[in-house]
C-alpha cells in the first residue's frame, strides 16, 4: 500500500466508528453475563430451599407412623406384645399408600445379655424359625427386630441385631437418650442389598412408662425398645424434581461424608450433569443428622428467567456498530459513484458507436436525438439526415406494434422510405433522469430476416415429419391399448421389467396392489411403482431372474385402503433375446383366500385340540368337586374323578346309562317340585324342580342330599348351569357339587362351643358385677378416690361385658332356632319413647340430640315388648356412634301400606359400597381405613335382623339425602290400628 493510500484509509470514518463499537459491545458483553450470573444464583437458590423444605415434609411424616407402631406396642404392654398384637395393629396401616418410600414398620426389643436366652424361647412359641442375626461381634445389649410389616418384602431384617453395627447403635441409643426419632446414618439395608448407602432407619424409643421420662437416666431404664421403620431414599424422594425442574438434585448426610471420606450421596436424581454446571446448596437438620440439599442447573433450567445472551448482546452491538460503519462508507462510495459514472457514459458513448444493431435515442417528443453508425447502415441516412426526425417520418410498421409502444423486445415488419422491407427485433426503453421523471427512450432494431427465413424453412419440414409421425403412433397406440386391455383383465399381477428397473409394461393389478398413481407406468422404476422396502426385499430374485435362472417365491403385501394383508405367490421369468438377458416378467398371484382358510382350518384344528387337553386337566384336577354333566333329558354324559370320588360310581356305570335326578333324593326332588308348582305346569317333574330356576336366572345354588353308591346319604352344595348353544338353546345341564358335610359339622361345633362358654362367662360375672356394685354403692365402706376410679371403671366393663355374653346367646339361639318370642299387643310410639329414654346416658356422653317425629295416631302391633326394645335401642346406640357430636338422630314413626314404620337417620359418612352385603351378618365390620368409625362386635345388626324377622317384620337401610344413612324397620299393624 503506497503512502496515499494510507492516509486516504486513515481518513474513513467507517473503521473508527467500527472500532469504537465492538469495544463498546464487549464491555456490554461483560455486564450482562454478570448479570445473568447473579440471576441464576438465586433462582438455584430459592430452588434447593423448595427442594429441602418438601425433603423435611417428607422425613417428617414417618413419625406419624412409628407414633402409631409406639402406641400399639404401649397398649399391649411389654410383656404382652407377641405376633398376632403386631399384625392386628399392621392391619390398620397401608404402607404403601400412607408412607410411599416406607419398606414397612417394626419394631426392634432392648434384649439384655441375660435374658437373650429367654426371649428366644418367648419368641419361638409363635414363630419356631425365628433367630437373632449379628453384623459383627459386640458386648452390650442386644437391639433385635422382633417384628417389621410387610414381612414378605423385609424378612431379611427379622431377627437382625442392629446393635452389632455402630452406625444404627449409635443411632438407636442417641434415640434413646434424646426421646426424639432419629435416623442413622446412610446404610445399606439388609433387604435392599443392591442398593448400597441408600437406605435410612428412622428410630423411635419406646418407654415403659408410655410418656418420655424427664432425665437421661430415666430413660435409659425406662427404654426396652424402640418403633422402627427402614427407608430407601431413592423411592422416599421419588418425584421430587418438580419442586424444582431442570435442575440435578443431590441430597447428601455431611457429617456421614465427612468421617467416611467418601461423597456417596444419599439420593441423586437420573439427569445426566454436565461438568461446570452451576449449583446452589441449602442445609437441614432432619432427625438428628445435618444434610445438605444441592440443585444443579441442567439446560432447561434458565430458559424461564428469560435471560439475555451475553453472546445476543454482543451480536447486536457488532450489528448496530457495523451499520453505522457501512453508512458512513455507504456515504463516501455515493461520491466515488458519481465520479464513476462520468466515466461509464463516457464509456457507453463508445460502445454504442461500435455496435453492430441500430441504436438511436428519442426525446420526449419522438424526435431522434442521436443516430449510431449502424443506424445509417440499416435505415439508410445519415446522421445529419435523421436528428430531429420522428421514427414514423422514416420507417413504417407493417405488421407488429406500433413504435410507441413499450417494453421488452418485439418483432416487426418495416417499411423503409426507400421501399426496402425489413423483418427485425424492435425494443424500446425509457431513458429517466435522477429524480425518476422519463426524458427520453432509446431504441435497439436487430435485423432478423435471415433468421425468419430459415424458421420457416424448418416449420415446412417439421410439419410433413409430425404428420408421418402422428400416423405411426396411432397405430402402435391401438396395439398398446388392445394389449393394455388384455393384461388388465388378468386378475394376476404381470409386470415385464429391464435390466435397470424400469418398468416396460404393466396391468392394473400393478398399480392396485400397489395403490401406485393412474397414470402410465411404462418407465417408472421400480421402487417408483412399488415401494423401496419392497424392491429391497426382491433384489436377490431380481439377481435370479437376470442370471437367467427362474425365481419363485411368496409375500405378504399391505392391502391399501382397509389395513388387511395380501398374500401373493412370485414368478420372475427371464427374457431373452437371443444369449443376452435384456430383463424380467414378474407374475404374482393373489392366494389370500386359499392361505386364510387353510390357517383358519389349522387354528380351529389347535384351539379344539387345546381346548380338549385343557377340559380333560380340569376334570382330573377337580378331585375335591363333583362335575356331572347331562342332556337336556337328564341323562348323565360326562363324571369326573371327583364325582367318582364322592359317590363311588365308575364312570362307565353312570355316563349314558342314569339320570342326575336318580342320584339325589327323591323326597327333596318332590318337595321341590311342590314349592314350584304353578298354574302352567301344575306338576312339574323331578328334572324340571331341578333346572327350572337355573334356566330362567342361569344358576342356581342349593342343598341337596347325593345317594352314594353304598346308599349312604351325603349333604352337598349344587351349583345347576344351563348349557346353551351360539343362538342360545339349551344343550343340556352342568351340576358342580361340593362335600358340605365336614363344614356343617364344624358349624354345629363353633355354635355348641360359643354357646357353653357364654353360658359358663355368665355366673361368674353376675358375681363379679354385683360384688363391684355393692362396693361402689358405699356400703362397705368409703374408698380411696383412686380406687373408687377402677372400681367404677371395671363395673362399667363388666356390664358391657354381661351386654356382649347376651348378644352372644342371642346370636347363637337365632342361628339355632331356639329364641323364644312373648308376642303382646305394643304400642309403637310409646317403645320407641322407652328407647330413646334408655340412651340418654350415651347421648349426654357423645353430644348427640334425638329428634322424634310421632305420627297422628300411634300404630299398634303385636310382637315380643322387650325384644323390640332391645332392636330399637341397637338401631338408635349405632346412629348415636356414627353421628358427629354436637350433631342430631332423626327418629321417625308413621303408618303407610297396613305396616308400622320406624325410620332412624344417622348424620355419619354411610355404609361403604363393598360392605353392604354383608352389614347384616354376624361379626361383620366395615374395615378399619373405611369412614365409618369402627367399634363393638358386629353382633347388633345381625340380632336385629335375626329378632325383627322372628316376629314377622322386615328390616333394610338407605342412604339418606343429604348424608348419614337411614334404617327401617316395619311390622303388620293391628286392625284396631288400621280401623282407628
Amino acid at each position: 500500500m503506497s503512502r496515499g493510500d494510507a492516509r486516504r484509509a486513515f481518513r474513513r470514518p467507517a473503521p473508527w466508528l467500527l472500532l469504537v463499537g465492538v469495544i463498546a459491545s464487549l464491555v456490554g458483553m461483560d455486564r450482562q453475563r454478570e448479570s445473568n450470573s447473579r440471576r441464576l444464583t438465586q433462582s438455584l437458590e430459592e430452588a434447593s430451599a423448595r427442594v429441602a423444605e418438601e425433603v423435611e415434609r417428607r422425613l417428617r411424616l414417618y413419625q406419624y407412623g412409628l407414633r402409631g407402631a409406639r402406641g400399639a406396642v404401649i397398649s399391649v404392654g411389654e410383656g404382652e406384645l407377641d405376633h398376632a398384637a403386631f399384625l392386628r395393629y399392621a392391619a390398620t396401616r397401608d404402607v404403601d399408600d400412607e408412607f410411599r418410600g416406607a419398606r414397612g414398620f417394626g419394631f426392634i426389643r432392648r434384649v439384655p445379655p441375660a435374658g437373650l436366652e429367654s426371649f428366644l424361647a418367648r419368641v419361638r412359641e409363635q414363630r419356631p424359625d425365628f433367630a437373632v442375626r449379628e453384623l459383627a461381634p459386640h458386648a452390650g445389649d442386644h437391639y433385635v427386630i422382633e417384628y417389621i410389616e410387610p414381612v414378605s418384602r423385609n424378612q431379611q431384617a427379622v431377627g437382625l441385631d442392629i446393635g452389632s453395627e455402630a452406625n444404627r447403635r449409635q443411632a438407636a441409643e442417641r434415640a434413646m437418650r434424646e426421646g426424639e426419632p432419629i435416623v442413622t446414618a446412610p446404610i445399606t439395608l439388609v433387604q435392599a442389598s443392591g442398593q448400597v448407602a441408600q437406605g435410612l432407619l428412622v428410630l423411635m424409643p419406646v418407654y415403659r412408662s408410655a410418656g418420655t421420662p424427664d432425665s437421661v437416666a430415666a430413660r435409659e431404664r425406662e427404654a426396652f425398645g424402640w418403633s422402627y421403620t427402614p427407608l430407601v431414599m431413592s423411592e422416599v424422594l421419588a418425584g421430587i424434581g418438580r419442586w424444582a425442574p431442570n435442575t440435578h438434585i443431590v441430597v447428601m448426610d455431611e457429617a456421614h461424608a465427612s468421617a467416611s471420606g467418601e461423597r456417596v450421596p444419599l439420593y441423586q436424581s437420573s439427569d445426566s450433569l454436565e461438568p461446570g454446571s452451576a449449583s446452589s446448596s441449602v442445609s437441614a437438620v432432619i432427625y438428628g443428622r445435618a444434610w445438605s440439599v444441592r440443585t444443579y442447573a441442567l439446560p432447561g433450567f434458565e430458559a424461564p428467567l428469560n435471560l439475555v445472551s451475553p453472546t445476543h448482546t454482543l451480536v447486536a452491538g457488532l450489528l448496530l456498530s457495523l451499520l453505522l460503519a457501512s453508512l458512513a462508507e455507504a456515504a463516501r462510495q455515493a461520491r466515488a459513484r458519481r465520479r464513476e459514472l462520468a466515466l461509464q457514459q463516457q464509456r457507453l458513448g463508445d460502445i454504442v458507436a461500435h455496435a453492430s444493431d441500430a441504436m438511436f435515442g428519442e426525446s420526449e417528443d419522438g424526435r431522434i436525438m442521436f443516430w449510431n453508425p449502424a443506424s445509417e447502415r440499416l435505415f439508410g441516412l445519415q446522421t445529419s439526415e435523421a436528428l430531429g426526425q420522428r421514427l414514423q417520418d422514416i420507417a413504417r410498421v407493417i405488421q407488429g406494434p406500433s413504435h410507441e409502444e413499450t417494453g421488452d423486445a418485439s418483432e416487426r415488419t418495416l417499411e423503409l422510405h426507400d421501399g426496402r422491407r425489413l423483418e427485425v427485433s424492435f425494443s424500446r426503453s425509457a431513458i429517466v433522469d435522477t429524480h425518476g421523471r422519463t426524458v427520453g427512450h432509446s431504441c435497439v432494431i436487430h435485423d432478423i430476416s435471415q433468421r425468419r427465413e430459415s424458421e420457416r424453412r424448418l416449420r415446412n419440414f417439421n410439419t410433413r415429419l409430425e404428420a408421418l409421425v402422428g400416423e405411426r403412433t396411432r397405430e402402435l397406440e391401438s396395439i398398446r391399448r388392445e394389449l393394455q386391455l388384455v393384461l388388465d383383465a388378468v386378475p394376476s399381477l404381470i409386470a415385464s421389467w429391464d435390466r435397470a428397473l424400469c418398468c416396460r409394461v404393466a396391468n392394473r393389478s400393478s398399480r392396485d396392489w400397489f395403490a401406485s398413481p393412474a397414470e402410465p407406468v411404462a418407465g417408472q422404476t421400480m421402487e417408483q411403482l412399488w415401494g423401496r422396502s419392497f424392491t429391497e426385499g426382491l433384489r436377490p430374485h431380481v439377481a435370479e431372474a437376470l442370471a437367467g435362472r427362474e425365481s419363485e417365491f411368496e409375500r405378504d403385501l399391505p392391502e391399501p385402503g382397509n389395513g388387511g394383508v395380501r398374500k401373493t405367490h412370485w414368478r420372475l421369468l427371464p427374457e431373452r433375446d437371443g444369449e443376452l438377458i435384456t430383463g424380467f416378467l414378474a407374475v404374482a398371484t393373489d392366494v389370500t383366500e386359499v392361505t386364510r382358510h387353510r390357517d383358519a382350518l389349522e387354528r380351529e384344528r389347535s384351539r379344539l385340540a387345546e381346548t380338549a387337553r385343557t377340559l380333560k386337566s380340569v376334570l382330573r384336577a377337580a378331585s375335591e368337586v363333583s362335575i356331572i354333566a347331562t342332556d337336556i333329558d337328564g341323562l348323565v354324559i360326562l363324571f369326573n374323578a371327583g364325582a367318582e370320588r364322592m359317590l363311588g360310581y365308575r364312570p362307565e356305570a353312570v355316563v349314558g346309562r342314569r339320570r342326575l335326578v336318580e342320584l339325589i333324593d327323591s323326597g327333596e326332588l318332590q318337595s321341590r317340585a311342590r314349592a314350584l308348582a304353578n298354574e302352567q305346569d301344575p306338576s312339574p317333574t323331578p328334572m324340571r324342580a331341578l333346572v327350572s330356576q337355573a334356566e330362567r336366572d342361569g344358576a342356581e345354588t342349593r342343598e341337596w342330599h347325593y345317594l352314594t353308591a353304598s346308599g349312604r346319604a351325603l349333604e352337598v352344595s349344587q351349583t345347576v348351569t344351563a348349557m346353551r348353544d351360539e343362538d342360545g338353546r339349551i344343550t343340556g345341564y352342568l351340576g358342580v357339587a361340593r362335600d358340605i358335610t365336614a363344614s356343617r359339622r364344624a358349624e354345629q361345633a363353633k355354635n355348641e362351643f360359643i354357646a357353653t362358654v357364654s353360658h359358663e362367662l355368665r355366673t361368674p360375672l353376675t358375681v363379679i358385677s354385683g360384688s363391684l356394685k355393692l362396693v361402689n354403692s358405699g356400703k362397705l365402706g368409703v374408698l380411696p378416690e383412686q380406687a373408687a376410679q377402677a372400681l367404677r371403671a371395671a363395673e362399667g366393663n363388666s356390664e358391657r361385658l354381661g351386654l356382649l355374653i347376651n348378644d352372644l346367646l342371642d346370636a347363637e339361639k337365632l342361628a339355632a332356632g331356639m329364641l323364644v318370642f312373648r308376642p303382646d299387643r305394643v304400642d309403637m310410639g310409646e317403645a320407641v319413647k322407652a328407647a330413646v329414654e334408655s340412651t340418654r346416658s350415651y347421648l349426654s356422653d357423645r353430644r348427640v340430640q334425638i329428634d322424634v317425629t310421632p305420627p297422628e295416631i300411634p300404630p299398634a302391633v303385636r310382637v315380643d315388648p322387650l325384644r323390640l326394645a332391645q332392636v330399637l335401642v341397637n338401631l338408635l346406640s349405632n346412629a348415636i356412634k356414627f353421628t358427629p357430636p354436637g350433631d342430631r338422630v332423626e327418629v321417625e314413626l308413621l303408618c303407610r301400606g297396613g305396616e308400622a314404620l320406624i325410620c332412624i337417620r344417622d348424620r355419619g359418612p354411610g355404609i361403604p359400597e363393598d360392605f353392604r352385603h354383608q352389614i347384616f351378618e354376624r361379626f361383620a365390620q366395615a374395615d378399619s381405613s373405611d369412614r365409618r368409625r369402627p367399634g363393638g362386635t358386629g353382633l347388633g345388626l345381625a340380632i336385629s335382623r335375626g329378632l325383627v324377622e322372628g316376629m314377622g317384620g322386615r328390616i333394610w337401610f338407605e342412604d339418606a339425602e343429604g348424608g348419614g344413612t337411614r334404617f327401617w324397620v316395619a311390622f303388620p299393624v293391628l286392625d284396631e290400628t288400621i280401623e282407628e
